[in-house]
């Protein structure tokens, strides 16, 4: 009886890793794989990125389609540049520079909703970015152009751009566009030109150094919250950080220092307030006699008294 009992713990031992190893041979699976994997696996590239890349042989490009493209190196070119014949195209420049060139470096002009953003186009004998109505151009630096350094249609968008050394001017803006938290230095005329136009937004910018105006605007703009330093800081163009050349523009909270003029009033019924000027070389503000029904109360630092809340303050 005693050897039995001493037999009975080894059978059922053995007996539970019998049972053990059918378990693990159940589930453990086969240790080579059931095959390769299958092709619905596999993600074609125009389905990571379906965008067309643009190379530097491809200069002069004519896009004839919507859809999306982008630089895939930078590009320098003696010849013609991007000329965009459709509607709903965006480019972006991946950061890469596209250099010129004849003509515009991007040509937009007539057609719809162009998107360009994220790099630098410089050096073209045109302007450097032309587009056509209800553009959108971001993260740009447009440098060193021969004609003005981005010209955008109506209802179109600059948020973020640099525009510096181009001959003509900085950025051209037409009706209803925004020019938003954009630098325009060192153009060979106006910083930012409202042209001929109407419900122009120009805001937050940094506007300095321009051979003529910093600012010139028509009708019906606003002018909100910009730093406009000298331009025309040497007289020579008799022209100013702001020029109002036009009727119902709102001009408010503007800083406007070192410019020859600070702010050159050639139109009526202007509403220019809570605006800084000062050390102009030659005035900090200058109203043409004919001009009626503008409201720009001016309180000079070192008068006696308070300035009132809307006022503008004159640093004689």
């Amino acid at each position: 009886m005693q050897g039995r009992r001493s037999r009975m713990p080894w059978i059922t031992l053995l007996a539970a890793l019998s049972a053990y190893g059918g378990f693990v041979s159940a589930h453990a699976g086969s240790p080579e794989p059931p095959g390769p994997p299958g092709d619905p696996t596999m993600i074609p590239i125009d389905q990571v990125d379906p965008r067309m890349p643009i190379y530097a042989s491809m200069l002069p490009l004519h896009i004839e389609e919507p859809g999306s493209y982008y630089l895939a190196e930078n590009i320098t070119t003696s010849g013609g540049g991007i000329i965009v014949r459709s509607n709903e195209v965006t480019i972006d420049l991946m950061g890469f520079t596209l250099e010129g060139g004849t003509g515009p470096g991007i040509d937009g002009y007539g057609h719809f909703r162009l998107t360009v953003r994220n790099g630098t186009v410089r050096g073209w004998s045109g302007t450097g970015i032309l587009t056509g109505g209800e553009a959108m151009l971001s993260d740009l630096t447009v440098a060193d152009n021969l004609g003005s350094g981005m010209d955008i249609g109506m209802h179109s968008r600059a948020v973020g751009c640099t525009a510096s050394g181009n001959s003509v001017h900085g950025i051209k803006a037409h009706t209803g566009s925004i020019v938003e938290g954009c630098v325009a230095s060192n153009n060979g005329e106006n910083g930012v030109w409202a042209e001929s136009s109407f419900g122009v937004l120009i805001s937050g910018c940094a506007v300095d150094f321009n051979s003529r105006n910093g600012i010139r605007i028509r009708d019906n703009t606003k002018v909100l919250d910009n730093q406009i330093r000298a331009n025309d800081s040497s007289g020579a163009a008799g022209k100013a950080g702001i020029w109002v050349d036009g009727w119902n523009n709102h001009i408010e909270g503007n800083e406007i220092i070192e410019n020859n003029i600070g702010i050159e009033v050639d139109g009526n019924q202007n509403v220019i307030v809570r605006n800084i000027v000062g050390n102009s070389l030659t005035d900090n503000f200058d109203v043409d006699p004919l001009a009626y029904g503008n409201l720009m109360p001016v309180f000079t630092m070192g008068s006696p008294g308070t300035p009132a809340p809307w006022d503008n303050i004159e640093h004689p």
